[in-house]
């Protein structure tokens, strides 16, 4: 389904709603294959001993640090993108027409002749 969304995805032609449909629906089918041949799998196999659980109630120390140099670096993430994304369109860089989307090396060998 990717392969054919993007070789037909052009200014000049799409791929059909149905191929869209198909591939993601394939991609659902075999992620529900390997979900249930996990889950049978990992119930014919029974555990062997009792798994004993920490307690739910607080975290430890390297579990803060974990979890604030996450939060600090999706925190960052988001700031880079958006500051990304404010630069992007303070650039100049004039109107793109939609029959100009997908045509950018024709373009170039144009512009050499």
């Amino acid at each position: 389904g990717h392969y054919l969304l993007n070789k037909y995805n052009r200014s000049t032609s799409q791929a059909s709603w149905f191929a869209r449909w198909a591939g993601m629906i394939g991609i659902m089918d075999v992620g529900g294959f390997i979900a249930l041949s996990l889950i049978y799998s990992t119930s014919s196999a029974g555990a062997v001993e009792e798994v004993v659980h920490a307690p739910q109630h607080e975290l430890s120390t390297v579990s803060y640090i974990i979890l604030g140099l996450v939060f600090l670096l999706i925190i960052c993430g988001f700031g880079w993108c958006f500051y990304r994304a404010l630069s992007a369109a303070g650039k100049d860089t004039g109107v793109q027409h939609p029959d100009e989307v997908g045509d950018e090396n024709q373009q170039t060998t144009d512009e050499r002749r």
